[in-house]
Formats: structure tokens, C-alpha cells, sequence
């Protein structure tokens, strides 16, 4: 689902929390990206292969197909679009299995919303983000 417009970058935000989904996008809402989430891992799958993503900011536990498992089967499709996992809690499996599909970032929360712009902005190779 779109929830905001920018002009340049699409990104998914799959996050089943509430609160979680409206932080990042709150954050991310002043820049220059077009913003869309999903709430389940097949919902957020479905996204991933029918929409073009720059990002992916993908919950480790989401619902139906976990973040983890959904990362797994779309890396193997498209294996080049950057991702970084949010997570609530420190898992040094989840941790382990985000390098593997080579991950940007593995943010744990709760975290600055700095640490996250700083992780968009590295995994998309932009020089500065700039709010709109």
C-alpha cells in the first residue's frame, strides 16, 4: 500500500507493528522517496515482485512468511536490492543470516531514528539525504 509520494526512490517498509511502520515512515517522510509498506511477509513478497524497489526495510518476525524467510526467497530472485532488517531484540542468528543475504544494516530496536537515516542513505549510495 502507497503512503507517501516523493519523486525519486520506492521503498518497502514490511513491518506488522503499528507503531514500528509509522516511526520509520515518519522519519523517512521528509525526504524525497516514494514510501509503501505491507504488513505480512506475503503481502510485502507480492510487493517486492509485482512493484520496483531501490530498499527494502523488512521486520525479522513478520507474520505468514517471516522478514528472514521472505529476504531468503526474494534474494534468490533479486539478489542486488539492498535490504535492512529491523529487529526488536539482539539475534545473533538473524544477525548471521542477514549477512548472507547481504544485508546493508541489522538495526535493533529501539534505535535513533539517525542510525536509520544513516542506514538508507549508506544502502542506497547517496551522498547526503536532503529533506524535501
Amino acid at each position: 500500500m502507497k503512503i507517501a509520494t516523493g519523486k525519486k526512490r520506492r521503498i518497502l517498509i514490511a513491518l506488522d507493528e503499528v507503531e514500528g511502520r509509522k516511526k520509520i515512515m515518519g522519519l523517512l517522510a521528509h525526504f524525497n522517496f516514494d514510501l509503501y509498506y505491507a504488513v505480512d511477509g506475503l503481502h510485502a513478497l507480492k510487493s517486492l515482485r509485482s512493484e520496483r524497489f531501490q530498499l527494502a526495510i523488512i521486520g525479522c518476525k513478520l507474520p505468514i512468511i517471516s522478514g528472514m524467510k521472505l529476504a531468503e526467497i526474494y534474494h534468490e530472485e533479486n539478489p542486488s536490492l539492498p535490504i535492512i532488517f529491523i529487529n526488536d531484540c539482539i539475534n545473533v542468528n538473524y544477525a548471521r543470516l542477514s549477512k548472507l543475504m547481504n544485508a546493508k544494516a541489522f538495526i535493533t530496536e529501539p534505535y535513533e531514528g539517525n542510525k536509520l537515516i544513516y542506514s538508507v542513505k549508506k544502502s542506497l549510495d547517496l551522498e547526503s539525504l536532503k529533506a524535501i
